[in-house]
């Protein structure tokens, strides 16, 4: 909007719509986005599956007085949060790994992996999707 003149009162002015129309889309000026992929840790599921399976083993066995009981207890937690931290990724997915919101990287391997504890995962498609018609 281009003001009809600038040395009247704010109450008094009187605009008018600019005749030239906008060059660029509004709203798309300076804004890029770099994307960079890079791998997050990940483990072999199955090593993951015998650390909980001795965790559990572990806090069964400690059974005896205050301290084991404290123990027992611990070795659960451990193992709760190793048991969550186990992944499947199925063919032809990734798994995007977010801790507390930053990216942390992303997982491209299939099967059973053990990913980093308290992390947010969300599996990604990678299939390739073609759209062109078949005749």
């Amino acid at each position: 909007m281009v003001l009809a003149d600038a040395g009247q009162l704010p109450t008094q002015l009187e605009r008018r719509e600019d005749p030239r129309p906008a060059r660029r889309p509004v709203g798309h000026v300076g804004i890029r986005v770099d994307v960079r992929e890079h791998p997050a840790w990940q483990g072999n599921g199955f090593v993951a599956v015998g650390v909980v399976v001795a965790l559990a083993a572990a806090a069964a066995l400690w059974t005896a007085g205050p301290v084991g009981i404290a123990v027992g207890v611990l070795a659960v937690l451990a193992a709760g949060i190793v048991a969550a931290s186990i992944a499947v990724i199925q063919p032809g997915q990734t798994l995007v790994v977010q801790f507390f919101g930053d990216y942390v990287g992303t997982i491209r391997r299939t099967g059973l992996v053990w990913v980093r504890p308290l992390t947010l995962r969300r599996a990604v498609s990678i299939r390739v999707r073609n759209f062109e018609p078949i005749s």
